[in-house]
């Protein structure tokens, strides 16, 4: 799925906006979560599927550099 971030980011200009690490947490914590999904499935649990979040709902990133640090603009 990282592998078709940067033609994703062509397809959808509004990913141009979010950085790379970010896009690819986001990538890796959705197919982690499938993964889940499908193992709970294999051990007979019913499970549904991933709920779709508008980006506005999306309200949570994981950043896994370091050498950054956060300006809190909202007060």
């Amino acid at each position: 799925m990282q592998n078709m971030l940067p033609d994703l980011k062509d397809w959808w200009a509004d990913l141009n906006d979010v950085y790379s690490k970010v896009l690819q947490m986001v990538a890796r914590r959705v197919g982690d979560n499938l993964d889940r999904l499908k193992d709970q499935k294999e051990n007979g649990r019913k499970v549904g599927m991933l709920k779709w979040k508008s980006p506005r709902e999306y309200r949570s990133l994981t950043y896994n550099q370091s050498g950054f640090e956060l300006k809190n603009t909202s007060d």
